[in-house]
């Protein structure tokens, strides 16, 4: 049996059912998907850390960032 994928409706709901605080760590751990750390920014800004005044999701694949996180 082929394992499926879940769908945005699923990553959505699963989102949601997380407290702030697992929210902050899958997305830390890379457990949230572009589109889920876009709704939670859209949803509830307030509770997405911030890099240099960025969302953290965003700032880390910045050069300013990025290049911090390689030394």
């Amino acid at each position: 049996m082929t394992r499926r994928s879940p769908t945005e409706e699923e990553r959505s709901r699963a989102l949601w059912a997380m407290t702030a605080t697992q929210r902050v760590t899958a997305m830390r751990g890379g457990r949230l998907t572009m589109n889920q750390c876009m709704e939670w920014a859209q949803r509830r800004p307030h509770e997405v850390p911030r890099l240099n005044g960025e969302y953290e999701f965003i700032a880390i694949s910045t050069p300013e960032i990025a290049d911090r996180r390689q030394s």
